[in-house]
């Protein structure tokens, strides 16, 4: 399973990850708009 975080704060990132990780999940964080994101989410 892969989620995308949009947002969240920046701090928080390796927080994310390593309890994405825990749970087996595939995690993908955009804190910042990036040029073709839309495209990245899929």
């Amino acid at each position: 399973m892969c989620i995308a975080v949009i947002g969240g704060m920046k701090r928080l990132e390796p927080q994310y990850l390593k309890e994405a990780g825990k749970m087996g999940i595939e995690l993908r964080i955009f804190n910042e708009p990036t040029k073709n994101m839309d495209e990245k989410l899929l």
